[in-house]
């Protein structure tokens, strides 16, 4: 309970601050610069707040602390520097300890510890870098929750876990690199949680290990390819695990079976409860999904997620689940149209659907609507990635967010009708030099532009009707060699960041002129640009922060910097031919932070106290030359 109430402290201290009134004998929590002094009473401890700029409690100070034997919980939050060896040095003392957090403790010895700590029934540990855990660990028979984070190195769990009969929570972060999970765990008749099974070839691997144990929450099972028949699969039980939220089921990638039957019974028999939420399916070889994808049955189902079913020519009818929110789909090699038979026979086809993706999709060419029935009438974010046949969208009258990329060029074109959009983003059209005639001449309430890897050569006539957009990003776009005058007309623009553009050579202060609503400007590694050439011809009020990066070629800043009056953030990184700061530098009394680094020129003149533009900077309270701290005021 106190590692419950000690996390909601964390989050809200001032709401939970009467049950300290009364627990704060028994509880502590060393913070950030707060001396050691522990009562004798204290059993539960907690090592919370970052301590960067105070003294890390050394093994010592730790060892001296009076709590021998009487701690019961103590969480070592993630960011917390403090000593390794100190925490070590006080588990050794803790006999009776309950709980233990040690978010980013992974040593040896630390495990080797906590195998000792009987009475141990709540454990959440860091496993970086680990290939296995020690068996030492099985002896915690008291334990009932296990949770592993950073695990994503992790090979294999202890062989005999089998043994921790009170097990509860059997939870991990990650399972990326886990080659199969230990045996029997049918005989963990308590277990309500777990995060992975991975199906083996052995009998005390085999899927009816899960027949018994009443799981919930989230869970994935891996291997199905060594399911051997419909009857295995059913022997899970799933459809009786009415605690289930989230079920992810994949077969070993790459595997080649010539049997589409034999994945179809195995998916089939492999059916949830109606109470389901979410469903992820990878690497299914069959040629047709099962029918109780696109049961009514499954009135809560939320997401689906299907990747790497090459075979499959057609979806369920998926159309029909009332709540599905989010669909996403990937690798269909064999799906060349989405049509009325995945829309489903309702009046409303995909009635709840907010977020759609479609990626990686070779063979995909026609998406086509039924336009007397209603047809994704929530639709908000839509992502085409990797269609190289898809020629165009359907008009989608309440789509907000768009992303599309690495796909025909001809697709761009559907863009020009879907004047709702709030947020756009390109990239990857390695044919594409000039984008479509008008394509933006109707988004009035478009907010968000990201252009991204296009070999485009100039962006005239996109940029002058988008009043609302307040976010451009232009990256690694290296055959744009101007920006158009139409900037002026972007004057809700609050963030501009041009990046990665080799072709661009100037960006003129002019083109600054009518951007009176930018707050950050930002400039990264383009070899040959100018930025900011000739004077200001306005001030920028707006303009908090001014990245330049990576910036060769950049000379000079603007003489009349100090119309730049609300600035108060600027970095000058890597623009080795910049030699000095102009006179007007200040008079930038609002600027709370500068940040140089490679510019050798430029580090010599702004050096305290003795540098030649020392005077100009030296009312900056932050002042930081390739990372270290030239003038830190309070």
């Amino acid at each position: 309970m106190w590692v419950e109430r000690q996390r909601a402290y964390r989050d809200n201290p001032d709401r939970e601050s009467s049950f300290y009134d009364v627990m704060k004998h028994e509880t502590y929590i060393l913070e950030y610069n707060k001396k050691l002094q522990i009562p004798k009473t204290v059993h539960h401890l907690s090592f919370y707040h970052p301590w960067s700029f105070g003294n890390v409690p050394d093994v010592k100070s730790v060892l001296k602390l009076p709590i021998d034997h009487s701690l019961r919980s103590m969480i070592v939050h993630e960011w917390s520097n403090v000593s390794t060896k100190g925490i070590l040095a006080l588990l050794l003392k803790q006999k009776y300890l309950r709980a233990f957090e040690g978010y980013f403790l992974h040593s040896r010895k630390l495990l080797n510890i906590i195998g000792k700590l009987e009475h141990l029934r709540y454990l959440v540990m860091a496993c970086n870098n680990m290939k296995k855990l020690p068996e030492s660990l099985t002896n915690l028979h008291n334990l009932q929750t296990l949770k592993l984070t950073n695990s994503g190195e992790l090979l294999e769990l202890p062989k005999d876990l089998k043994m921790m009969k009170n097990l509860w929570f059997l939870e991990m972060e990650r399972f990326d690199s886990l080659l199969c999970t230990p045996p029997g765990l049918r005989n963990l008749t308590c277990l309500r949680r777990l995060s992975i099974f991975i199906v083996g070839e052995d009998e005390s691997h085999q899927i009816d290990q899960l027949k018994d144990l009443e799981l919930g929450g989230e869970l994935s099972i891996q291997g199905l390819d060594n399911i051997r028949t419909l009857q295995d699969a059913r022997s899970a039980n799933l459809m009786t695990k009415s605690s289930l939220t989230c079920l992810s089921l994949s077969w070993k990638e790459g595997i080649k079976m010539e049997c589409a039957e034999h994945f179809e019974e195995v998916l089939q028999g492999l059916q949830p409860h109606q109470n389901i939420e979410k469903i992820s399916i990878a690497s299914y070889h069959g040629s047709r999904f099962p029918g109780w994808m696109s049961t009514l049955v499954f009135q809560k189902l939320k997401e689906i997620s299907l990747k790497d079913c090459p075979r499959c020519e057609h979806l369920p009818p998926l159309g029909k689940l009332p709540s599905l929110t989010c669909l996403s789909l990937c690798q269909m090699d064999s799906i060349k149209c989405l049509d009325g038979e995945c829309y489903g026979d309702g009046e409303t086809s995909f009635p709840a659907l907010t977020r759609l993706k479609i990626w990686c999709m070779p063979n995909f060419e026609r998406w086509t609507i039924n336009s007397a029935k209603g047809f994704l009438p929530c639709l908000d974010s839509l992502q085409i990635n990797f269609c190289p046949k898809l020629a165009g969208l359907p008009e989608l009258s309440t789509l907000k967010r768009l992303s599309i990329s690495s796909s025909s060029t001809s697709i761009l074109k559907s863009i020009t009708f879907l004047t709702s959009l709030t947020s756009l983003y390109i990239s990857n059209f390695p044919e594409l030099d000039v984008l479509p005639t008008g394509l933006l001449q109707n988004h009035k309430a478009l907010e968000i532009l990201k252009i991204v890897c296009l070999p485009i050569h100039t962006l005239s006539n996109v940029l002058d009707n988008l009043s609302a957009l307040k976010t451009l990003s232009i990256d690694s776009c290296h055959n744009l060699e101007f920006l158009p005058e139409d900037f002026k007309y972007l004057s809700s623009l609050e963030q501009l960041y041009i990046r990665g553009s080799d072709g661009l050579r100037s960006f003129p202060t002019s083109l600054l002129k009518g951007l009176c609503s930018l707050r950050s400007l930002s400039f990264r590694h383009c070899k040959k640009l100018k930025p900011l050439l000739g004077p200001l011809e306005r001030s920028l009020p707006a303009l908090h922060n001014l990245v330049l990066i990576g910036l060769p070629e950049l000379e000079y800043l603007p003489e009349n910097v100090q119309l730049l009056t609300s600035l108060e953030v600027l970095s000058i990184i890597y623009c080795e031919k910049l030699k000095f700061l102009p006179e007007g530098f200040k008079d930038l009394t609002s600027l709370r932070r500068l940040l140089i680094g490679g510019c050798a020129q430029l580090e010599k003149r702004c050096k305290n106290p003795k540098g030649e533009d020392w005077h100009k900077i030296s009312h900056i309270p932050l002042i930081q030359i390739n990372g270290n701290d030239i003038q830190h005021l309070d």
